[in-house]
């Protein structure tokens, strides 16, 4: 299927290499707003949506283009994928759930294309009832120019934990601890989960490493989320909770440098109509974040 990618900044360039090599993919058009030589460079929009073999756009644009190029794309006939979050505008969000909701509209939350975070949801039951989550992002990440640090980091834990559970029962409020120009930098995330797990998030763009966990606390065990670990990428601890003890541990490896393989591949799924797109978690989400 040809597909047109919109957005060549840092991530779109990153993305443009997983397309030229994706076998249900062929990257026909890359849109920057820079003239460059080369032919599949165009600085013209139309030239994308008017081009009928295009049948499919990737948006890795700022997030405040995000509402037109989906209007655009869709009242040209295009099937959208577009990196989150798919936007920050109530007006814009309520004009999608009222004409687009039908429509193919499918979300890069890449930490659900994740091989750990998809076993963690086979063995959840393995830790009991789930009594308490909380995680942390964290990284160096000035060059976010419009985006604070819920909707650039903070969103990967909340679809992480929607996706796990497979739920939109969710309610969150947020606490600021630094901005800039009135954006967030280091804050955190805290809610409930079903209206019974609780979570607590801590989210920074201003921390010199990166870092990123989840944890999940049951009655019979915890299960540990860390994608960046070199030695293992889940650990699951079960607990003998009469005698406060450790009565079995194990640890899981599993590769999470090919998630953009794999959210490429999640939304041909959704082109084979094999999976149903993740518009109503998406929807969600953003509404979430534009009432922070």
């Amino acid at each position: 299927m040809d597909i047109a990618l919109i957005g060549y900044g840092y991530w779109g360039q990153i993305v443009s290499n997983y397309i030229k090599n994706h076998e249900y993919f062929c990257l026909k058009k890359i849109y920057d707003t820079q003239k460059r030589n080369e032919k599949i460079f165009t600085n013209d929009i139309n030239e994308i949506m008017t081009d009928n073999d295009i049948e499919a756009i990737y948006i890795a644009s700022p997030v405040s283009t995000h509402f037109d190029l989906i209007k655009m794309g869709i009242e040209n006939g295009k099937y959208i994928f577009c990196e989150k979050v798919l936007v920050n505008n109530k007006e814009e969000l309520e004009y999608i759930k009222k004409n687009y909701i039908d429509k193919i509209i499918e979300t890069n939350y890449i930490y659900t294309d994740s091989n750990s975070i998809n076993y963690i949801k086979n063995i959840l039951s393995e830790i009991g009832k789930i009594k308490y989550i909380e995680g942390e992002l964290r990284q160096f990440g000035s060059f976010y120019k419009d985006s604070d640090v819920y909707s650039t980091i903070g969103c990967h834990l909340i679809s992480s934990i929607m996706y796990i559970f497979n739920t939109n029962d969710i309610e969150v409020s947020f606490e600021n601890l630094i901005t800039n120009n009135g954006l967030a930098l280091k804050g955190s995330i805290k809610g409930e989960l079903n209206k019974k797990i609780p979570f607590l998030f801590n989210v920074d763009l201003l921390y010199n490493e990166k870092t990123r966990n989840i944890i999940l606390y049951g009655t019979d065990g915890i299960l540990y989320f860390n994608p960046i670990n070199e030695n293992y990428t889940i650990k699951l601890i079960k607990l003998d909770s009469i005698n406060n003890k450790i009565i079995e541990e194990k640890e899981f490896y599993f590769n999470e440098k090919d998630n953009i393989n794999l959210s490429l591949k999640r939304f041909e799924e959704v082109l084979e109509k094999k999976r149903k797109p993740n518009i109503d978690m998406s929807i969600k989400i953003s509404e979430i974040l534009i009432n922070e």
